[in-house]
């Protein structure tokens, strides 16, 4: 069967698809995940919690904890379709001239699903005061914020207060104020303008439905492209009846709040 734009060279284009998804998962990489769902359901999402103790001259080594919490993630299918209408293909436009614009969108409504879950009374409010964000506030954030791993989401007003006025300035999303990494989210919720997070503060289980999509392999061209939170799955092909080419990107995926203690939420306290 003719596929339109056909990946001809898959291995170049899982890597340049890769690239582009690396800058759009950004802000939510770091968080516990399990990327090996096959269905639809709950997946237990295990994360680290608590600490310790160190034992001198043990002389049994027994006891101790494990010191490991879980959460059940439910899991949905997640997808996001475009298509090309005869007038597009008369222009010369192909499915490769907009699959990496639809990609990031696909990814920027998967970051949504997990800023969702970033709510009170779920999360505390941070003693911090959104309405005056200085650096010291941000600080204050990373005190307030438990984990090895710390992420800050702000919302556009509040980066822009803490962001460097120009290039000699330092990059927020290569870390600073000791997070791992601070990050401009435009889509949280609205009664919140940024949350500090640990890594355990959000759990993220994700897969694919091989069988389902193997059944489909001899009628739609599949490039399976590798992201932080796991694969997504490109399907392309052209409808028989119609001669439209059309495109989708899809995955399971579920998020949900998990070591809420470990974070906080940012909020206006006026």
């Amino acid at each position: 069967m003719a596929i339109d734009a056909a990946f001809t060279d898959k291995q170049v284009l899982a890597a340049q698809k890769i690239t582009e998804a690396l800058a759009v998962l950004a802000p939510i990489q770091s968080f516990s995940k399990r990327i090996d769902a096959t269905e639809k359901g709950s997946v237990l999402v295990k994360f680290p919690k608590g600490s310790g103790s160190l034992e001198f001259d043990s002389e049994d080594y027994t006891g101790g904890s494990a010191n490991l919490d879980k959460v059940l993630v439910p899991v949905r299918e997640v997808s996001h379709k475009f298509e090309l209408t005869g007038l597009n293909a008369n222009d010369g436009i192909t499915l490769a001239d907009i699959d990496t614009a639809e990609l990031g969108t696909f990814l920027s409504l998967v970051v949504k699903e997990v800023t969702d879950v970033i709510v009170s009374p779920a999360f505390t409010a941070s003693a911090v005061d959104s309405s005056s964000l200085t650096k010291a506030d941000m600080n204050t954030l990373f005190v307030e914020t438990k984990g090895l791993n710390k992420v800050c989401l702000l919302d556009a007003a509040s980066y822009a207060t803490v962001a460097p006025a120009d290039q000699n300035g330092f990059s927020l999303t290569g870390g600073a104020f000791g997070f791992n990494k601070v990050s401009f989210v435009g889509n949280l919720d609205a009664s919140i303008q940024g949350a500090a997070l640990g890594e355990n503060a959000i759990a993220i289980a994700t897969g694919q439905n091989t069988a389902k999509w193997a059944k489909l392999a001899s009628k739609e061209d599949h490039l399976m492209i590798s992201t932080p939170i796991g694969n997504v799955l490109y399907r392309q092909w052209v409808s028989s009846d119609t001669g439209i080419s059309r495109g989708c990107f899809v995955m399971l995926f579920g998020a949900i709040a998990a070591d809420t203690g470990s974070s906080v939420i940012l909020t206006d306290l006026a």
